[in-house]
């Protein structure tokens, strides 16, 4: 970035010099200008210079974008890309947690599903042979296909039925096993809904790592360019019929 201040033509360069950098507001203005943004002082003497004369362009310690895609990837990557490994740590543990969480859950629903699909063959006497949850949900307020076709059509008549097949037939021995049919059948969802918060959780880790990456890589990027930011002055005569007077230009450098 460059900036070009003007001197009255009738002024030598120490002089133009000097009377630039005493004004404090066209200062603070060099000081608060970014190059892509011209600015004008209440003087009337400043303006921003860009284009082949002045080509040095930022650039940034980390890339945003790879430390942002690496924290989607797996959480914690993008930060141990910067060099944070405290919160690298943070999300790495966070990821675990939930994956580890996920796989428990799913295995216990499925040990729960095996455990009241074999409850249901012992005291109902199902055929599990085809069977959809649809099936075994039914099981837990009906205690035989009887008593499900015929409450079933006072309360919807539009509804599918089970046929009198021996294939769809059920009778559990007392409603105290349906009861306790229906409990293992709960279990089991509690583990399918815990799981999917789980998931959720991973999903969740990978968003806010996400975004404390892009966070933590600009401000690591700000901090760069403060430390190897440098001013240099140079005086050049550069005359027009707006401006026949000396120029002062200001380059700040990243080094």
């Amino acid at each position: 970035m460059a900036l070009a201040l003007a001197a009255p033509s009738h002024a030598t360069a120490p002089d133009a010099v000097e009377q630039i950098l005493a004004q404090p507001t066209t200062l603070q203005t060099i000081l608060q200008t970014r190059a892509d943004q011209p600015v004008l002082a209440d003087n009337g003497i400043l303006r921003t210079v860009r284009g082949d004369e002045f080509d040095e362009e930022d650039r940034d310690k980390v890339s945003v974008t790879r430390a942002v895609g690496l924290s989607i990837l797996l959480p914690g990557a993008g930060h141990l890309m910067m060099g944070s490994r405290g919160r690298a740590g943070v999300f790495f543990g966070s990821e675990a947690i939930a994956w580890t969480a996920f796989g428990y859950f799913k295995t216990v629903q499925h040990q729960k599903e095996d455990d009241f699909e074999l409850y249901a063959r012992s005291h109902a006497g199902i055929d599990p042979t085809g069977k959809d949850d649809e099936f075994y949900r039914t099981l837990t307020f009906y205690l035989s296909r009887e008593q499900f076709n015929d409450e079933g059509r006072l309360i919807d008549p539009d509804r599918p039925y089970y046929p009198d097949d021996p294939q769809w037939d059920w009778q559990w021995e007392s409603e105290a096993a349906m009861a306790r049919y229906r409990t293992m059948r709960n279990r089991s969802n509690e583990a399918e809904s815990r799981a999917k918060l789980s998931l959720g959780a991973a999903l969740l880790n990978r968003l806010v790592a996400a975004a404390d990456a892009w966070r933590t890589a600009r401000a690591i990027n700000r901090q760069a360019r403060m430390e190897n930011a440098s001013w240099k002055v140079r005086l050049k005569g550069k005359p027009s019929r707006s401006n026949p007077g000396l120029m002062v230009y200001f380059t700040k450098k990243l080094n």
